[in-house]
């Protein structure tokens, strides 16, 4: 569909279909976000 998506780790635990990760869309992510914390893993 030519939608963008952020795979995000979230603080929830890993008892999720993603394993502890989940999608954002770019959309939703530029509408929602007042701060990011980048890290270098």
């Amino acid at each position: 569909h030519g939608c963008r998506f952020f795979l995000c780790k979230n603080s929830w635990g890993t008892a999720n279909r993603y394993h502890g990760f989940m999608f954002l869309s770019e959309n939703y992510v530029r509408m929602k976000t007042i701060a990011v914390v980048l890290r270098n893993v």
